[in-house]
């Protein structure tokens, strides 16, 4: 658990402490023991006050809450058995996008806040694949009204407490 967890933070920088307990459901205990014990031999940074778990404090620093959105949308589809690996994409391509590898099926995850919908359509446009199943992460439904559906498999709605909700992306 402590390997899966520090690769995790590793690979992201950044996680909320539920959102290592939605990556790995019904091993809460398991997670909230490796944290301690990653802790105790300084492998990785736990604000106490925020309860986020970081690979380092310049990590914890840097955090992006729209990294965070994204993650919460990973972890659903972890948890639905959808992703067997993932990895974050090149920030020179989308500030914010998580390539997601399933079992017959490849996903990709775009984070979309407020005032970022040409942006976001601009790279859909791009990057399209009819193959791929592009998942649109959101906090705010209104980020998405300008997408081109067509090219959007779902969104998933990111409510504030970590709970994905996931909209056709036709609807």
């Amino acid at each position: 658990m402590e390997k899966q967890i520090y690769h995790l933070l590793r690979q992201f920088g950044v996680l909320r402490r539920t959102q290592l307990d939605a990556f790995f459901p019904g091993k809460e205990k398991a997670v909230r023991k490796a944290i301690r014990k990653l802790c105790q031999r300084q492998d990785i940074y736990v604000n106490g006050l925020t309860g986020f778990v970081a690979v380092n404090e310049a990590a914890y620093k840097k955090k992006d809450d729209g990294m965070l959105e994204a993650l919460w949308v990973l972890a659903e589809l972890k948890k639905r058995g959808l992703a067997e690996q993932f990895f974050q994409a090149g920030k020179e391509e989308y500030p914010i996008r998580i390539v997601v590898i399933g079992r017959k099926e490849m996903y990709d995850i775009l984070y979309v806040g407020m005032e970022e919908e040409l942006l976001a359509e601009s790279v859909l446009k791009r990057i399209y694949l009819p193959d791929c199943k592009h998942l649109v992460a959101v906090r705010d439904l209104k980020a998405v009204r300008t997408l081109p559906a067509g090219q959007i498999f779902a969104i998933g709605h990111v409510k504030p407490d970590g709970e994905v909700v996931f909209y056709d992306a036709g609807e």
